[in-house]
């Protein structure tokens, strides 16, 4: 009995320990550290439209301040579609600049000075779900202006809302790592899970196989099953 009551307080001393390496994993590997060379941009202006290229500037445009998150169902309206715009930090140097899209649901297009350079909302017959991939932009510095640079977003929504954090712009090479990061956390490591449970599954359905009178082994396969379908869902970019 003694023994027992030893090996259970082991048991949840190990769990404990197990428990605060991840939470430090997790922090140590969340911590996005901003130089001088990128800058956190939250302050926007925005209109609805439904265009597919750039509303005028004498848009009725509404200053805003990001993150943006909305539930406002709007049943006669499939998608809802912003226009986020937002001026740019002059150019300090010669080097490649980037913008970092870190969380947004459900896609964007990215146009800067006028001129598109890159998003995920345009595939035929599929719809984005990028509401778990972070989006990295290259802005050549021919797109540069030497004042007044602004950019442009087409955020397009679903018709229950959306989210839209922000995004950074500055040193492409120092977004990148960023951008790195975070996509092992939320895409890499998904992948590897994705992976295990596919295994898992078919394993569980082999052994039921062969042991039709152990019915844990389908029940096993049918939770990893259900299992799945969210992990598949955090891992697609398009849904068909």
């Amino acid at each position: 009995m003694e023994a027992d009551f030893i090996d259970s307080c082991a048991l949840r001393k190990c769990r404990r320990l197990l428990l605060l390496g991840w939470l430090l994993l997790v922090v140590g590997c969340t911590q996005e550290q901003l130089s001088g060379e990128v800058a956190a941009i939250s302050a926007v202006d925005y209109v609805l439209s439904d265009s597919t290229s750039p509303p005028p500037p004498t848009a009725n445009w509404q200053p805003y301040q990001l993150p943006h998150g909305s539930r406002w169902p709007q049943p006669s309206q499939s998608h809802l579609i912003y226009w986020f715009r937002a001026s740019l930090p002059e150019q300090a140097t010669a080097q490649l600049q980037g913008l970092y899209f870190y969380r947004y649901s459900e896609s964007i297009d990215v146009y800067v000075n006028g001129v598109y350079l890159g998003g995920d909302s345009h595939k035929p017959g599929f719809d984005t779900a990028a509401w778990n991939h972070p989006l990295l932009v290259a802005v050549q510095p021919a797109s540069w202006r030497s004042f007044d640079n602004q950019v442009l977003i087409r955020f397009e929504a679903t018709k229950l809302g959306g989210v839209f954090a922000g995004f950074l712009v500055g040193d492409y090479q120092q977004l990148r790592a960023l951008y790195d990061e975070r996509y092992f956390q939320q895409i890499t490591v998904n992948q590897w899970l994705l992976s295990l449970g596919v295994v898992a599954t078919a394993l569980a359905l082999v052994l039921w196989l062969a042991r039709r009178q152990e019915p844990l082994l389908w029940q096993f396969a049918a939770s990893s099953c259900c299992w799945l379908v969210v992990t598949t869902h955090m891992v697609l970019y398009y849904l068909p």
